[in-house]
Parts: C-alpha cells; sequence; structure tokens
C-alpha cells in the first residue's frame, strides 16, 4: 500500500508540473505577442524588421556558446543527484560556467575587434551588432541555468524563467520606455539585455535555494578536453534545430531588405497560432506514449496519434482559414498598415505548412519517446538543408514568401521522413496514413 501511495504521489506531483508549465507556456503567447505588437507599431517595418534580424543573429552567434550545455548539464547533474555525489554536480556546474564565460569572453573581443576593424558589413542594422555580442554571455548563463534546474528535477522554474518572467519583463520595459521615452532598435535590443539580466538576477535565488554550489571545484573528468569531446555530439544537435528555427529570417536578413524581415517576422507570429494546438497537444501526451509502448500496446499508440492529430486540426484548422480570407485585415489592423500587404501572403503560406504539421501530428515526438533520437536528428538535417536550397533559390524573387515556401517545404520534408521512420521502426502509421 505505502509503494501505491508513493507511485500515486509522484504522478500527482508530475501531473501538477506538466499543468504548471502547460499554463506558463500558453500564458507567455500573448504576452510575446503584445510585446511583438508594441515594437512593430513604434519602430515601423524596416526598424522592426533591423531588430528581428539582430534577435535572429544573437540566438544563431550563441550556439557556440550554448550548444548542448543545457543537455549535458542535465544529464550530468541527473546522475550526480541519483549517485548522491556532491563532487562530480558541483564540477559539472563549475566547468559548464567556466565554459561560458571563456567563450563568450574570445567571442565578444573577436566580434568588437571585427567591428574595430571594419569587417562588419555595411548597413544601418549592423550598427547595432555590439549589443548582441554583449549578449551573448548572458545567454550562455541562461543556458546554464536551465540545464542545472532540469537536471534537479525542476524544470517547472524553466518554464516559469525562461518562457514567461522573461517575456513579461521585457514587455514592461518596453512598455516604460514606450511610455517615457522613444522606442528605437537600439532601446529594443536594450530592453532584451536589461529582461535578460533580471530573471538571470532572480534565478540566482532559486539555484541557490535549490543547491549549495560553495566549494566547487574542476574534477579531471571535466578538464578542457573532456568537456569538449562530452559536448560536440550536443553542439551539433543544437547547431540543427536552432538553424532549422531562424534559417529563413537569418537568409532574409543577409539577402533581403529589412521590410522583409519585418514582413516574414510578423507572418510568423500569426502563423503561430494556427500550429499552436500541436505545440500543446505535444507538452501532453509524451507520458501517455511512453506508457503505452512499454505496455506493448502498438493500438492505443496508434489511437492516441490519430485523436491528437484530428483534435489538433479541429481546432487549427479555423484559425487557418481566418488567416486565409481576414489575413491582411487582421496584420493591418493588430500589427498596422506597414505590414498590412507584405505580410499577407508569407502568412497564408505559413498557416497552411502549420496545418500540414498539426495533419501529421506527434510523429516526431513518438520517434523521440520510443528511443530513435538519432531518426529525429536526421529529418531535422534534411529539412534544414531544403528549407535552406528553396529560400536560397526564391528569396531573390520572392522575397518573404520565398523564405516562407522554404520553411514550409522544409517542414514537410520533415514530416515525410518521421513518417517513414514512424512506420519502418515503430510499426505504426501515423495520424492520417
Amino acid at each position: 500500500m505505502p509503494d501505491k501511495e508513493n507511485v500515486k504521489k509522484k504522478r500527482g506531483g508530475l501531473l501538477s508540473k506538466l499543468l504548471g508549465m502547460g499554463f506558463f507556456r500558453i500564458v507567455a503567447i500573448p504576452v510575446s505577442l503584445i510585446t511583438s505588437i508594441v515594437l512593430a507599431r513604434s519602430l515601423g517595418a524596416e526598424s522592426f524588421g533591423q531588430y528581428s534580424f539582430m534577435m535572429t543573429l544573437l540566438a544563431v552567434l550563441a550556439v557556440p556558446v550554448t550548444g548542448g550545455v543545457r543537455s549535458i548539464l542535465t544529464r550530468e547533474v541527473a546522475i550526480a543527484r541519483h549517485d548522491e555525489d556532491l563532487d562530480r554536480f558541483k564540477s559539472v556546474a563549475r566547468a559548464a560556467f567556466v565554459w561560458v564565460v571563456s567563450c563568450s569572453a574570445l567571442f565578444c573581443m573577436l566580434g568588437l575587434l571585427a567591428i574595430e576593424l571594419s569587417l562588419i558589413p555595411d548597413g544601418e542594422k549592423w550598427s547595432y551588432l555590439w549589443i548582441v555580442i554583449v549578449m551573448l554571455p548572458l545567454m550562455g548563463l541562461g543556458a546554464v541555468r536551465d540545464g542545472l534546474l532540469k537536471g534537479m528535477k525542476e524544470p517547472f522554474w524553466v518554464v516559469f524563467l525562461s518562457l514567461f518572467l522573461h517575456p513579461l519583463f521585457l514587455l514592461a520595459i518596453v512598455a516604460l520606455v514606450f511610455w517615457f521615452g522613444e522606442l528605437t532598435v537600439a532601446s529594443g535590443l536594450l530592453s532584451q539585455m536589461v529582461a535578460m539580466i533580471l530573471v538571470l538576477f532572480l534565478s540566482w535565488f532559486v539555484l541557490t535555494s535549490k543547491e549549495s554550489f560553495s566549494g566547487a571545484r574542476q574534477g579531471e573528468r571535466y578538464a578542457a578536453g573532456n568537456w569538449i569531446r562530452m559536448l560536440l555530439p550536443f553542439f551539433f544537435i543544437n547547431l540543427i534545430k536552432v538553424l532549422g528555427t531562424h534559417m529563413a529570417m537569418l537568409l532574409l536578413g543577409f539577402m533581403d531588405t529589412d521590410q522583409a524581415v519585418a514582413a516574414f517576422r510578423v507572418a510568423e507570429r500569426g502563423a503561430y497560432f494556427v500550429g499552436m494546438a500541436l505545440v500543446l497537444i505535444n507538452i501532453v501526451i509524451p507520458p501517455y506514449i511512453v506508457e503505452a509502448w512499454r505496455n506493448h500496446d502498438r493500438r492505443k499508440v496508434k489511437k492516441i496519434l490519430s485523436q491528437s492529430a484530428l483534435n489538433g486540426l479541429l481546432l487549427s484548422l479555423p484559425i487557418a482559414l481566418v488567416f486565409i480570407v481576414f489575413g491582411e485585415n487582421i496584420v493591418g489592423m493588430v500589427f498596422g498598415d506597414d505590414f498590412k500587404e507584405i505580410s499577407y501572403l508569407p502568412l497564408v503560406i505559413l498557416s497552411i505548412g502549420q496545418l500540414v504539421n498539426v495533419l501529421f501530428g506527434a510523429a516526431l515526438i513518438l520517434l523521440a519517446m520510443t528511443g530513435f533520437e538519432r531518426d529525429v536528428v536526421w529529418s531535422q538535417l534534411l529539412g534544414l538543408i531544403v528549407s535552406a536550397g528553396i529560400a536560397v533559390a526564391l528569396i531573390p524573387l520572392w522575397g518573404a514568401s520565398g523564405a516562407a515556401l522554404g520553411t514550409v517545404a522544409g517542414h514537410f520534408v520533415v514530416n515525410v521522413f518521421v513518417a517513414y521512420c514512424v512506420i519502418k521502426r515503430v510499426k505504426i502509421r501515423p495520424s492520417f496514413l
């Protein structure tokens, strides 16, 4: 009886954590959207495009600093806590901190040197590069925080601090700047920096309340050579993920105008609502998939996939239809007339792409939950190559719409490859197939 009660308590605790994380992730969506609306309407298309490109560049440049740190910390901290190895726990925390600080310092020096030697491309947006460079250490420290908290079985705090509190602080700071001063690209980027610092400051209190990090020392297992070898696989996985997310914006920033970047960003924000059902499904169903799979109940796994895809489609289809029919007016009303014409077609393309993603359902989650993570990585790499190739070919012709077509094509390739792997590995036909 006590064992059953403990199991029930653990399940209840896990469920409450999942519900809490889901709640804050959902609440964070309108907060981020409102911030984007304020920035877009205040800055205008050209300046908002510059701001969006710089934030995209920050995410890509941060990969060498943050890439793999979250994953390796999560694994090593979880092992250390399970084995009650305090020395290992402290050593890995210190090694991650040293890595982030060292890489950030190196990148800051190289970036500032490039600016000083005029090696940076011409254009107004590149004058803000120094702010992006200064934010790199903050991104790295955020990755260390997330990895430590996940390894300590505190994913709620990761979601609360990173996905809820940071957007909330950013919105408050942007609102203050808008009310008392003038919103510019520089003030928008600096607002991001201040929000990061505030969240990191609060993170320190959360971490110290969970564990003591005093007396940490570098162990042999985390010497520079060993650390890099451990980090490399996670680094490449993270690199593929980040590039897959930001490739279209990155290519637009280099190949087209700032207005095209802004148009794509606004379209992305709108299309996200079409795919939000799949995001919520992917939060909820992993434990159910794992349970059914461990019970060798393929019929239940198939049922979970089919029902989740159908429910997702029923939620997503009306939103997509509204954007397709009334999208131009909605964009103009929400983001301003500057975006009314330039964002409508990319919004339609991305919305249709999100519908296709929902139709394929949670097949990617199924692969990851059943031990076929390597297939997931290969699918994302293949999708990235296709997306980049098509975007490079179409951006000179159609700008933001070309980038949107590249993005949708990449996602479609990922879905088809994942569906094939599910049929081959798991012996289940995903969703509608």
